[in-house]
């Protein structure tokens, strides 16, 4: 007979989002059993992270190592089989992943130990995650037909321009908005536009985004960068990703901020065994606020698709912030 699992604050409820067909029950039946086949022998303790309506993240303590479960709604489509790819291909800097049910939504990876890029103060470190980032983007940006074949969607410069076609009309109806930020909008709106159809020569056009790479996703563990939640890792512009950690450093980080130039040489370093340094920079600068705007519109996609009530409020307020920082980008593109 297995061993009673000691529970911590177990959760009352089911995710809304996840199969109501489910339980918690059922998820630790799972994670015992798949935990003892990978070796790991028997689950001794249970320590929820995370419980949201979309989501659920555990710690689980096995007589051999930490493991973390997750269920979540972006696993029924790709999380898994990608983190799991990326795990085989990159294993020094993504969680290795044990087991994984896509019809249940549940995934079972072992624990990476160290801190977050966040509490990271060395600019040293911000530099290897950035430098890391950009040799597995590199390196990626030859299997896009992987990632198409595991369920990355597309979000391309293209497709930029399909999403601000539909998002802008929408955004300048609100109440909330001023006359004078919609003419804003429609002034930028061409320039945006145009970006979208100035694809860079000798650049891949595309390669993995991982598109909420926030610092509290990065590990700095001792094989380098960990990089963590891949439920919205798509098919995208190879500077979509760093643009967005960079705006996170801007807003989070400001006594790291001040080496945002050092940070940028250190992700387009990789990049250039496909163009020199001077043109990388260009570019970078010339899709930032492109960057800004596929965030936007990522998180209007969330709050136009039943994001709980608590929640819409902070959404719209950083959908503001990236609109504003998109527009001030937009005035100086080199």
């Amino acid at each position: 007979m297995s061993p009673p699992i000691r529970r911590d604050a177990a959760p009352s409820a089911w995710p809304s989002a996840l199969p109501s067909s489910l339980s918690y029950e059922d998820a630790l039946a799972w994670v015992r059993r798949e935990a003892a086949a990978a070796g790991f022998g028997g689950v001794v303790r249970v320590e929820p992270q995370k419980v949201s309506d979309r989501s659920v993240v555990l710690r689980v303590v096995t007589r051999a190592d930490s493991l973390f479960f997750k269920a979540g709604a972006g696993l029924a489509h790709h999380e898994a089989p990608l983190t799991a790819y990326l795990s085989r291909r990159h294993p020094a800097h993504v969680p290795a992943v044990v087991a994984f049910d896509t019809d249940r939504r549940w995934m079972l990876m072992r624990q990476v130990r160290g801190p977050t890029l966040m509490s990271t103060p060395l600019v040293s470190g911000w530099q290897g995650a950035f430098e890391t980032l950009g040799r597995i983007q590199c390196d990626l940006s030859g299997a896009v037909d992987d990632l198409f074949e595991l369920g990355c969607y597309q979000r391309t410069l293209p497709s930029l321009t399909r999403y601000l076609d539909a998002f802008l009309p929408q955004w300048c109806a609100r109440e909330d908005v001023t006359d004078a930020e919609r003419r804003r909008l429609a002034d930028a709106a061409a320039i945006w536009t145009q970006l979208c159809r100035q694809p860079i020569p000798g650049l891949p056009a595309a390669t993995l985004d991982h598109a909420d790479l926030h610092p509290r996703n990065i590990v700095v563990s001792t094989s380098g960068p960990v990089y963590l939640d891949w439920e919205g890792g798509a098919i995208g512009h190879p500077f979509w990703s760093p643009l967005i950690l960079l705006g996170y450093v801007d807003r989070l980080v400001p006594d790291v901020a001040g080496a945002r130039d050092e940070l940028r040489a250190a992700y387009l370093r990789p990049w250039t065994a496909f163009l020199p340094m001077t043109d990388l920079i260009r570019a970078f600068e010339q899709v930032r606020p492109l960057a800004s705007l596929k965030y936007a519109f990522g998180l209007w996609r969330f709050l136009t698709h039943g994001a709980p009530g608590p929640e819409k409020d902070a959404l719209q307020r950083t959908i503001r912030a990236c609109l504003e920082s998109a527009l001030s980008a937009t005035e100086t593109v080199p």
